[in-house]
């Protein structure tokens, strides 16, 4: 083989290599046709069959046809690669909208998700928004919730995109690290609504939300959660402002008169124009 002028010179390498080589390695046909698919040179190519697997074969055995629902669902949807836990919590006061609860989603990457609900049997619209913003999970655990466990369209759900069900035991709530996240969740909304109305609690849970999704941990290698879920630095320049800030308004009358204006940093910046029109009207 190497006696050959015609072949080149990187060729007659991996020719006489392969000669000497033991039986089960890709043939030389075999690294010319890779080679063309890779596009990269026979050695480089030859390291690569290495350490790689080729199992795959196209076999063709139906004709292909258009389909009007995808096959496999659970590929159109992003993957997360972690748990999540998931808790309803309650509110002492109704909310603006008619919200009443709350629905919350921990990943065992430590990201916090808050869904405001008008009832509890709304837990199937969360779960969908959840999977729609952010992914499937591997598991979904809950505390045993019926909501959760006996719901016949969460469970069609959960099998059409390959989330398995989880349930920790009765009277262990620690094994439920979503109750853990509410606590803390509901101490940070307490501080940014010191001076907030109380109605305006469901937007201040979202808020609580992402300042601690925003915020470095000791047990992620000081990286916020957000990093650790989406693999890019967030950036916080819009969190600066604050959840309730006073603004100086010009009116028809006076440029000097202030008005309370609700401003919120979370993803549903335009709520806050129709509450300014709200406050006008």
């Amino acid at each position: 083989w190497g006696r050959n002028r015609d072949i080149p010179r990187e060729e007659r390498v991996y020719l006489k290599r392969y000669k000497q080589a033991n039986v089960g390695k890709p043939s030389p046909e075999d690294v010319r046709e890779w080679a063309r698919a890779l596009g990269t040179n026979n050695e480089l190519t030859y390291k690569t069959l290495m350490c790689t697997t080729q199992y795959a074969q196209q076999e063709g055995h139906q004709q292909l046809q258009r389909h009007i629902k995808p096959r496999f669902p659970f590929l159109n949807v992003r993957r997360l690669r972690c748990d999540v836990y998931t808790d309803t919590f309650f509110a002492s006061q109704k909310g603006i909208h008619g919200y009443t609860c709350a629905q919350m989603f921990y990943g065992s990457d430590g990201h916090i998700s808050v869904y405001p609900m008008k009832r509890k049997n709304q837990f199937y619209q969360a779960l969908q928004q959840f999977i729609s913003d952010h992914g499937a999970p591997r598991r979904l655990i809950s505390d045993g919730a019926k909501e959760v466990q006996q719901s016949e369209r969460v469970s069609e759900l959960l099998r059409t995109y390959a989330i398995q069900k989880g349930a920790s035991e009765p009277e262990s709530q620690n094994q439920n690290k979503a109750e853990r996240a509410i606590k803390f969740v509901k101490a940070k909304c307490k501080y940014i609504m010191r001076k907030a109305p109380r109605f305006l609690w469901p937007y201040a849970l979202r808020m609580a939300a992402t300042l601690c999704n925003h915020q470095a941990r000791k047990w992620l290698q000081w990286k916020c959660p957000e990093e650790r879920r989406n693999g890019v630095t967030p950036d916080i320049s819009h969190l600066r402002y604050g959840f309730y800030t006073p603004a100086l308004r010009p009116s028809a009358r006076s440029f000097a008169s202030i008005e309370r204006v609700y401003s919120h940093a979370s993803s549903n910046r335009h709520y806050a124009e129709r509450l300014l029109c709200r406050l006008a009207s």
